[in-house]
């Protein structure tokens, strides 16, 4: 009677491959196996940059000068220059398309391994011994 259960336990115990589950997979739902495009998106943010500098010259006057954001202001006011320089921080957008390829198992010839061979003749043996035992 342990030998038998030893041999149920050993049929239990024998299980499919990881290949078996994945043709079933794809055969139920074959968008699995379609390629993909992921977008990546990378933001860069860049830090306000200011400069004050002083230079001492005479007479009263202010300029302001605008060019891609920058504002550069210069006040002279007798004998001093004020420069004020100010860069607003920046956005940095860098957009990227990865294609990401999806794996496609190979179809191979249908043929019996040698552990489904060996799994056959195991259980005509085990059938072999179990008639043997009912029959004492």
């Amino acid at each position: 009677m342990r030998f038998l259960w030893l041999i149920s336990v050993a049929l239990l115990l024998q299980s499919c491959g990881a290949q078996w589950h994945l043709k079933r997979a794809i055969a139920k739902d074959p968008e699995i196996v379609r390629d993909i495009t992921v977008r990546v998106d990378t933001v860069v943010i860049t830090k306000a940059v200011e400069l004050h500098d002083t230079i001492t010259i005479k007479a009263v006057d202010t300029i302001q000068i605008v060019k891609n954001g920058v504002v550069v202001d210069i006040r002279r006011h007798f004998d001093t220059i004020e420069v004020d320089v100010q860069c607003p921080p920046d956005t940095i957008r860098i957009t990227q398309e990865v294609e990401v390829p999806q794996y496609v198992p190979e179809k191979k010839e249908k043929n019996i391994s040698k552990g489904a061979l060996l799994g056959f003749i195991f259980a005509l043996v085990l059938v072999k011994i179990v008639a043997a035992v009912l029959k004492k």
